[in-house]
């Protein structure tokens, strides 16, 4: 079975993308695996990782994040909080 990261990267690869959300970091080892030109990571808990030039992390929650952040994203993985309404909410907002 193919990991997540490994079907992001292909979907990454296969449509040509260049901008990635990722809401919800957990220990940040998916987010740092994704090539992506443009990677945003959204999490009230960010894990100490270290960011690059392409790489930037949000602490809050993925509300607050839509609510002052406006952009538009090639991909979006919604891993945060897993409850149905929350989910439901970062899928209407993305």
């Amino acid at each position: 079975m193919k990991s997540r990261t490994k079907i992001i990267n292909e979907i990454f690869t296969k449509n040509n993308y260049r901008t990635y959300l990722e809401i919800g970091l957990g220990t940040g080892e998916n987010f740092k695996s994704i090539i992506s030109p443009l990677k945003i990571g959204v999490d009230p808990y960010l894990p100490q990782i270290e960011i690059n030039k392409n790489e930037k992390l949000y602490r809050m929650t993925s509300d607050t994040f839509f609510e002052n952040l406006h952009n538009e994203f090639d991909l979006i993985f919604i891993d945060g909080l897993h409850i149905a309404e929350q989910v439901e909410n970062d899928i209407i907002n993305s």
